[in-house]
């Protein structure tokens, strides 16, 4: 494991720490952090497993019926063919994306945090550029 996401979870893990205070303690953005737990830290999977869910087991079975009733029975076939795939991928572990991330190829977290705010300064430029572009006064007067 890379020496910066063994130190993350460490942090987490034997410290005690949150992903915010190791985020603001390392100098890296929270999502880097959190992306790093979950591919690198056993126990923050199962934490954030268990806060992930606002619904109730009762919940769960009504919506898997319901699911089940629209792959069985949906007059569009479309619609029948979407919820059957979601099962079976469902079933298999496809749609687990802890599962998916915790088997990858290890990220270098100061790497994975230099290319996030790199796409972050793009997204800004990008949405300052349209900002220009449209003046969204002169949109109201036209009647938009």
């Amino acid at each position: 494991m890379v020496a910066i996401n063994q130190a993350i979870v460490t942090a987490y893990e034997e410290l005690g720490m949150t992903p915010e205070e190791i985020a603001d303690d390392q100098g890296l953005d929270i999502s880097v952090i959190k992306a790093t737990l979950i591919q690198s830290s056993l126990t923050y999977r199962k934490v954030i497993k268990k806060d992930d869910s606002e619904f109730s087991d009762e919940d769960l079975v009504q919506v898997n019926n319901v699911i089940r009733q629209t792959a069985l029975y949906a007059e569009d076939e479309n619609l029948r063919f979407r919820a059957a795939s979601y099962i079976r991928d469902d079933k298999k572990g496809r749609r687990d994306i802890i599962k998916q991330v915790q088997n990858t190829q290890p990220i270098n977290a100061l790497i994975f945090n230099v290319q996030f705010q790199k796409a972050q300064k793009a997204i800004e430029r990008a949405c300052g550029k349209l900002k220009d572009a449209v003046d969204v006064s002169e949109m109201k007067e036209v009647g938009v």
